[in-house]
């Protein structure tokens, strides 16, 4: 459907006369220029149920705002609680805000169909704000609630692109990970304990360590390197 052309206006018209329910993720300015903006909508289809997916709070000061995933990942703060000490806010991979987003979207359809009494009641309309979702998936650490482990980093093995992820939740792991390497300085917070520890894990075959590791009761994960991305993804 081109919303661009006079047909394919009058396509979606054609659809939404006959639809329970229309789901939009334009900002608020874009579904107005559209004419889908639910006082629109309501003048022209007066039975339509409207689910809205919107970046930021319809109305408020980012109304008129567009993010993708990795926008609201740094506007909901989820790009700074995952950060390694020292370095600059991340993006976790893949599109956690997106994927809980569209779940979210599927229970505001089903909520308000669930509501409409008859084709005559009044039409129901629900908005799935993505910040909103983001700071559901921050959970207590939105609040400032949560705390940080007391040392975490991806550190180099033996060969060429062998990493391993190690996450240290409280302060007295760092002694126990002393036990086996001695040469590590006596606190995590020194500056040269991850160089230290990189030395360490270096000289070390990385699955090797990590079943080591892990029999130990340390939180450690080799990273998965994909040789490429049409190996993972093969397009066919």
């Amino acid at each position: 459907v081109d919303l661009a052309s006079g047909s394919g206006r009058a396509m979606l018209e054609g659809l939404l006369a006959a639809s329970d329910v229309l789901l939009t993720n334009f900002s608020a300015r874009t579904l107005k220029n559209l004419g889908l903006d639910a006082a629109s909508l309501g003048e022209r289809h007066p039975h339509l149920g409207l689910v809205s997916i919107s970046a930021f709070e319809p109305d408020g000061a980012r109304r008129g705002w567009t993010a993708f995933d990795a926008g609201i990942q740094a506007a909901c703060g989820l790009a700074d609680a995952t950060r390694y000490p020292g370095g600059p806010p991340l993006r976790v991979a893949g599109h956690p805000v997106d994927g809980v987003t569209a779940l979210s979207a599927e229970a505001a359809v089903w909520r308000v169909l669930g509501r409409r009494q008859d084709a005559d009641g009044p039409p129901q309309r629900a908005t799935v704000v993505m910040e909103r979702v983001g700071q559901v998936l921050m959970g207590n650490a939105a609040l400032g609630l949560l705390r940080r482990p007391a040392f975490q980093a991806v550190l180099p093995c033996l060969g060429q692109e062998r990493w391993l992820a190690l996450v240290l939740p409280w302060e007295g792991d760092w002694a126990r990970l002393r036990e086996l390497a001695p040469t590590l300085p006596q606190q995590p917070v020194d500056p040269a304990a991850e160089p230290a520890l990189a030395a360490w894990t270096s000289t070390r075959d990385r699955d090797a360590l990590a079943g080591q590791l892990q029999a130990a009761g340390f939180d450690v994960a080799p990273v998965l390197m994909p040789p490429s991305t049409s190996n993972v993804w093969p397009v066919t």
